[in-house]
């Protein structure tokens, strides 16, 4: 891995992602890396679970079904994993006309990777410990939406998450499908914290081109 010497420079290494398979990621001081079981990762995958799946099956399972607090979202059944924004833009390509931030002391980093989502786990990335996202089940989800939205990864702590977007949802209707699963990914008041109520949460997604995650 390299480093990369500032956040200007993200656009155009992004952009060249497709020639270069390398994936500029910004990693805040002293995450923690390491502690995978990758052989349990890599039979994780095998299994073939899609982004549905491992939303019932992992922590979020108890309480997807009945979606208690989510009802904002519009959702009267759990339709994870059905929507697609789709664009004639090559991702990669408005992913190099975007201007984006990073945290100030974040370490910018290349990483060679297959696709972007996959250079959290080339940095080791452990997943999200104090919610109980292991690395395979977060990936499944990053990867969906990388495929879904060309959402990649911008910076990673151990406790928060940006993604950039190439083709974030356009409607509120659209916005009330990737809240819902936002809402599963990051539950409760961590991921809604003032926008006082989810439709206000919603309403920001809308064109939005960064995804925040924070776990408390």
């Amino acid at each position: 891995m390299t480093t990369i010497s500032s956040i200007a420079q993200w656009p155009r290494l992004a952009s060249k992602f497709p020639r270069s398979g390398e994936w500029p990621i910004f990693v805040a001081p002293d995450t923690f890396r390491g502690g995978r079981d990758l052989e349990a990762e890599d039979a994780y995958f095998k299994t073939g679970v899609g982004i549905r799946e491992v939303f019932h099956l992992g922590p979020s399972a108890w309480g997807i079904a009945e979606d208690a607090y989510c009802f904002e979202c519009g959702n009267t059944r759990d339709r994870t994993g059905e929507l697609s924004v789709e664009s004639d833009q090559d991702d990669f390509v408005t992913l190099g006309r975007l201007d984006v931030a990073a945290g100030a002391s974040s370490t910018p980093t290349i990483v060679k990777a297959p696709r972007p989502s996959d250079s959290l786990l080339e940095i080791e990335w452990p997943g999200i410990l104090n919610i109980g996202w292991n690395p395979a089940e977060a990936m499944i989800i990053l990867r969906s939406w990388e495929d879904r939205f060309g959402a990649v990864p911008l910076s990673v702590s151990d406790s928060t998450l940006s993604l950039v977007v190439a083709r974030p949802p356009r409607t509120i209707e659209e916005a009330r499908f990737v809240a819902h699963e936002h809402f599963h990914f990051c539950r409760y008041d961590t991921q809604f914290h003032g926008f006082e109520g989810i439709a206000p949460y919603v309403a920001k997604l809308v064109g939005s081109r960064v995804w925040d995650f924070w776990w408390d």
